[in-house]
């Protein structure tokens, strides 16, 4: 199990977005893998179930965490206490997914929407994602704080620099 939680932890606290594209049926820790990222996109085959209770277990693998998350805390445990399957169409209601595609553009589409989500800056991205990641555990004052940090650090990268360099050369140009 520690094994599995290094995984889903590394998932989740990855600098850089991570996308699971599910095109059939995730189920226990697959379904628990899914949510460890910060984004799901589904084909039209795809669903989840946490069918643990049907084993005598528990989801063990990040679900109690990153569930509640995504659709609150009644509805999380609706489904981790029936183990009921959720198909693609009700997974987007409910906020498990984000994005539908179909089963031949799956892939390409979630490489296509994570290109999109790392054309900004870097530095900018693992800092505001590694704050996003706290802000259901951490009261809001800590949350301002690590962004006037992370703020700091973001005006001092070269990022920073050349992005201001180029809205100043491209203002000056018109």
């Amino acid at each position: 199990q520690q094994g599995v939680h290094h995984v889903q932890s590394l998932l989740h606290t990855m600098p850089k977005p991570t996308i699971a594209a599910v095109n059939g049926a995730a189920s226990g820790l697959g379904a628990d893998t899914a949510l460890a990222c910060d984004f799901i996109m589904v084909s039209e085959h795809a669903n989840f179930t946490w069918s643990y209770i049907h084993r005598g277990i528990i989801p063990d693998g990040g679900g109690m965490y990153f569930l509640p998350r995504r659709v609150g805390l009644p509805k999380a445990k609706e489904l981790i206490f029936t183990g009921r399957k959720v198909d693609s169409v009700e997974a987007l209601s409910m906020g498990i997914a984000d994005r539908k595609s179909s089963a031949d553009q799956l892939v390409s589409d979630a490489q296509a929407w994570a290109a999109e989500l790392s054309k900004g800056s870097a530095t900018a991205l693992a800092l505001g994602k590694t704050i996003l990641n706290q802000t259901f555990e951490l009261p809001s004052e800590q949350i301002f704080a690590q962004g006037s940090q992370a703020q700091g650090i973001c005006y001092t990268s070269t990022e920073h620099r050349e992005a201001v360099m180029a809205f100043l050369n491209k203002s000056a140009a018109q």
